[in-house]
């Protein structure tokens, strides 16, 4: 991917190494594999869990449970069933 990345960059005339990874950990074997998955390209910039992904995986489902009292785009859901507040920084 980051040679294709790469080929489209010098196509479009942009600086080699602008586009940047973000990529989406699914899988609890991802999970374990964090430190190599980060390290794997320096285009790779940040992960994130994608939850229902993830709690299929792992067989549950996400859920947001109703006595949350945050505005629902404010929250994370995560794999446990949990939710937690998505503060912005």
């Amino acid at each position: 991917m980051a040679n294709a990345v790469s080929e489209l960059e010098r196509e479009r005339d942009l600086p080699l190494g602008r586009i940047r990874f973000l990529t989406q950990i699914e899988t609890p074997r991802a999970l374990q594999r964090l430190a190599a998955i980060a390290s794997a390209h320096p285009r790779m910039v940040a992960m994130a869990l994608g939850p229902e992904d993830f709690s299929a995986a792992v067989g549950r489902c996400p859920r947001i449970r109703p006595s949350f009292d945050a505005e629902p785009s404010r929250a994370v859901c995560c794999p446990c069933g949990r939710v937690a507040p998505a503060w912005a920084s």
